[in-house]
Formats: structure tokens, sequence, C-alpha cells
């Protein structure tokens, strides 16, 4: 649903700000609606000119350590033949003025459901935000400003429906229900929570990650006496937030199997960015500084095997491995997807560096993994740091390119692009994952109702089941009646030019 909606207002515009005006939401009846305006600009207030009303400020904090951006993606290609390129002017009367521009292309056909992202660290005010396949916002919540490393990541649907996002200002994870309500808090206990990733299990429990910085003498290795070495800590927590699982990678990962330069100040050999539970039960974890998907004994902490990097168990018969990856996930196939940044190590060069979503088939038992699938862009995306490769319910991938730019692709399995979409680095900043969810919101909040010129507009942040407003008015005595009159949504419904 496009976030604007507006219609004339009644034509006596000398008494306009004598009605009582009634603005109803009128549910979406007929299955195939497209439910593009789910977020229809307008109606709080009255066309007394009320201000509209904002979603409640909430902030988080990412701190992405030593992902440094080295050199920025060039532009999108608009020279794809058949391919349609508009960009989303997201600029509407009722909601803030600082929502993302965004650039939409692609020729495909996209699995159902709505597209959920993060922007932050731009210029601009950080949201969380729920966009529809022409890129208007269906859904928008405001982050504080990027004010010391404050940010906002992983924000997606969870299996039980629910909606989580970190927040770095309370580091902690919150969950919001179908209402955008926040009904629930996850965060680690005795460390500090991670913002990489939050995985709620089937059981209702909850899987977490801790960066916890502990001083260290590293000159036995090659460091310095007075270091800081970032551990990894993984906890399972029950719904009460009991702990029932905890590990930590110090205790199970040699210190030299990192990538990191153990030189350095505060030493990160591990830098955990993605959790997944396997078929079987057990655990699976992805480390980007010792390059590797490590699996895990769920009732013994021991690790089973380690795919990748320095300790690599596997033998890549047609595939000439990944690096520094993110987003480890399991199909229900058996098959593994990840996304690969490709950055170059001691031991890993590429003639040209670039990043892909990849696809593998495991052979746990004699330790052989065949690549089945990848996706690498032409031209070419090297993304650096972040990224993730989500397979949806059609076959097709979701893949967040990471940074330096802010770029996500859904792609069909023959490689097609059914959509990309994108926004300004400098202005709306970074964008952590990009995911693709069916969604159904039902707002807590009141619709919004706005007057401009001759021109109600009108919205309701989140609301995916709207097909139409009807807008009536009740006048006061000794003035002509307004019509009552219904409008579909479909029209423009953006600010208009001055």
């Amino acid at each position: 649903m496009n976030l604007e909606s507006s219609v004339l207002s009644h034509p006596y515009r000398a008494w306009r700000r004598l009605f009582a005006i009634v603005v109803v939401a009128l549910p979406a009846m007929v299955a195939g609606i497209s439910m593009r305006d789910s977020y229809v600009e307008g109606l709080v207030g009255s066309l007394a000119g009320l201000p509209p009303q904002r979603s409640a400020n909430v902030g988080n904090v990412m701190s992405i350590q030593s992902e440094q951006v080295l050199a920025p993606r060039m532009p999108p290609q608009a020279a794809r033949a058949a391919s349609v390129v508009v960009t989303a002017t997201n600029n509407y009367v009722t909601a803030p003025d600082n929502l993302p521009d965004v650039g939409v292309s692609g020729i495909g056909t996209t699995a159902p459901g709505y597209l959920f992202t993060t922007a932050f660290r731009g210029s601009a005010q950080s949201h969380l935000l729920i966009l529809d396949n022409q890129g208007e916002v269906v859904y928008f919540r405001e982050m504080p400003a990027d004010v010391a490393n404050a940010a906002n990541t992983d924000f997606k649907r969870q299996p039980n429906g629910q909606l989580t996002y970190f927040n770095g200002a309370e580091a902690a994870y919150k969950v919001m229900n179908s209402a955008y309500e926040i009904v629930d808090t996850w965060s680690m206990v005795g460390y500090p929570t991670d913002e990489h990733d939050l995985q709620i299990l089937p059981n209702g429990n909850a899987l977490l990650m801790s960066y916890n910085p502990i001083s260290m003498d590293l000159s036995a290795y090659g460091g310095i006496t007075n270091a800081v070495l970032v551990d990894l800590v993984i906890q399972e927590q029950n719904a009460s937030k009991s702990v029932v699982f905890e590990w930590s990678a110090l205790n199970n990962i040699p210190i030299t199997d990192s990538y990191h330069l153990i030189t350095f100040t505060v030493f990160d050999p591990y830098h955990g960015n993605a959790l997944e539970l396997d078929l079987d039960g057990n655990l699976l974890l992805s480390n980007r500084h010792t390059s590797d998907i490590v699996k895990i004994n769920r009732a013994t902490g021991g690790i089973m095997w380690r795919l990748g990097g320095r300790s690599n168990e596997f033998v890549f018969v047609n595939d000439g491995g990944f690096s520094l990856q993110h987003d480890i996930r399991r199909l229900p196939n058996g098959h593994i997807t990840l996304f690969d940044n490709g950055n170059g190590r001691v031991d890993f060069q590429r003639e040209t560096y670039f990043s892909r979503a990849v696809e593998y088939e495991l052979d746990e038992a004699n330790k052989i993994i065949t690549r089945v699938w990848e996706y690498r862009n032409s031209p070419d995306i090297y993304g650096m740091f972040m990224g993730n490769a989500q397979r949806l319910p059609n076959g097709n991938t979701m893949i967040g390119w990471g940074g330096p730019r802010s770029v996500g692709t859904e792609v069909t399995p023959d490689g097609q692009e059914a959509i990309e979409l994108n926004f300004s680095r400098t202005v709306a900043g970074l964008s952590y994952r990009w995911f693709r969810f069916p969604w159904v919101g039902r707002p807590a909040t009141t619709p919004t109702l706005a007057l401009k010129g001759s021109r109600l507009y009108f919205s309701w942040n989140g609301a995916t089941e709207i097909s139409a407003y009807r807008s009536g008015g009740r006048p006061l005595r000794g003035c002509i009646p307004p019509s009552p009159q219904s409008f579909a949504l479909g029209s423009r419904r953006r600010r208009p030019s001055p």
C-alpha cells in the first residue's frame, strides 16, 4: 500500500473548517486487491489541521567492528534491456519528510510479501522500513539519529509471526506484534548483547550472541601485552529468559585460526554474524574473522565440524570456497546458503573482488561440499561487509549486498533479476540485511489526516488490509453539507508540487 492517498476537499472551501470530517478506512474485501497502499498517508487529526502523528522514537547501536568501508560500488546499471527503472520519491504530507527515496528496477516475478530493511548511518533520519514492490513505504519507525554510533539492524519477521529488530540505544532486541506494539525484549544474560542476529526457535527459545571484551596479554602470539580480546559468546534462552545453553568461542576455537590482525589493540578473532538451528537440532555459526561455518553440538557444546578457513575439514569439488561470509542458513532439503563477501585473505585471493549468494550441498559424512547454485551480479557487486541471502518459498533468493552501498536484489532460480531496490548511501545510509516476508499489519495507532490546499491527505502507518477510504462530513448549523465520497487507493499520493 502506497504511503499517501489524497482527495479534493469539499468545494465550499471557505466553510471547510466548519465540518466534522469523518474518514473511514474500508477493509479489502476482494481477493487479489493490491495492498500497495497499506501505509496510506493520512488520517489523524481533522480538517482543523492537527499535526500528523509519528511513531515513537526508538534507537539502535551497531558497531561493525573491522568491517571497514574500502571502496564504493558503482551505481546500479540503468541500461538493462526490458528492465523498468523507477524511483519512489517518498515525500509525503502526513509522514516525516526524511523517508528515503528508493530506486526500483527488475523484470522477473517476485515472491509474495513485503520487503523489510533498515536505513542507518546516513545524513538523514534512521528508519526501520517495510516497502512494497514499487519502493513505497508501507511502514516506518523512526530511530534516533546516528549519534554515538547509534543505529538499527536485523529488522525481520520471525517464524512465530512477530517482528524483531536490534535497538542499540537499549542494547537489546525488541519484539513487535502485528499492531507494531513492543511486546517483549531479548538480551544476553551477563554479557553485552550483539546486534548481528536473533533467532526465535519453534519451541519459543531464542539464540543470541555477545561480543565479550576480555583484557589479555597476547605477546606470546605476537600481539601486545595489554590487548582487548573480543570473545564470542552464544546463549540459548527460554521464554522466561533463563539460559539453557551457553558457548564460548575462546574455549573452543584457537585464536591463531583468525585472519584478524593480532597486533591490533582490540583483537576480534571470531566476529560471529549468524546463528542457525540445524535440521538435526544442533547449531550452525558463521564466524567472519575465521572465515568459517562451525557446527556446534547443542547438547555438549563440542564442535562437530568446521567448514572453510584455516581449519577447514571439507573438500570443495567445484568451487573455490568463500571468504569472510555472512548469513549461514540451512534449507529444508539439507543444502546451505550463505552470502560470500569475497574479501581477500592471505590464503584467499580472486582476480576480481566480487560478492555472491551461494548454495551448497553438504556431504557431512564424507566431508564433501558441492556448489549447486550461485548468483553473481553483472556487473560485479563487492559487498565488503554485512550482507545476507534469504531463500524464498517460490525458490527466489533475496540478497542484501551489504556495504558500502544499500542494495537489495531478488533473483529467480535461473538468475533473472526479479526486483532490485536501492537507496542513497550518503543520505539514507546503510542497509544491514534485506528480507521479504508475507505480512499483515493491523496498527494500534489511529490513521492520519492532513489538509494541504484543497486536498486531504491520509495514511495509516503499517496497515495492509485497506483497499479504499470513505470521507464524509456533518455540517454545523446553517452550512451546506458536503457529499460523502468513497475513493479507492491507487492514484498518486505524494506531496504535490508547490
